[in-house]
């Protein structure tokens, strides 16, 4: 949704496309708000959760200052496409970390209580070296 939104940002010939454009990122933006920290709780470890939680609302304020420096050189009438289209390489970012992105034990052991994938990406997560250790 980020990269589509932002296309069509970048693009946009009139401002009911730039309008529908910042609707499309801002719902993506909510989304994904809510969504990270909910992740990010789920693959922590409970001594971790409310730092990471916190972590999370830190990096968004920051990346809202980040972005503020950047409108300061590129708001004028030439270069406010190149204003968007930096948000563009954001998005083709998050695409390609995407990948990496690892399932929830949570989720995977409320829809099988003997996941092994579950017992495994726990293992892995926390540097456990035997099957044993596993606490669920």
């Amino acid at each position: 949704m980020f990269l589509i939104g932002r296309i069509l940002q970048t693009f946009a010939m009139n401002m009911i496309c730039i309008t529908v454009a910042r609707f499309i990122i801002g719902f993506a933006s909510g989304f994904s708000s809510v969504l990270v920290p909910i992740y990010l709780g789920e693959l922590a470890p409970p001594t971790l959760r409310g730092t990471l939680g916190t972590l999370t609302q830190f990096c968004l304020v920051i990346g809202i200052f980040v972005s503020d420096l950047l409108a300061f050189p590129f708001a004028t009438e030439h270069t406010w496409r190149i204003l968007f289209s930096v948000t563009v390489v954001a998005a083709l970012v998050q695409i390609l970390c995407f990948p990496f992105l690892i399932e929830s034990p949570r989720w995977l052991l409320g829809r099988d209580r003997t996941s092994r994938k579950a017992r495994y990406i726990i293992k892995k997560l926390r540097g456990l070296r035997h099957d044993h250790e596993v606490e669920i």
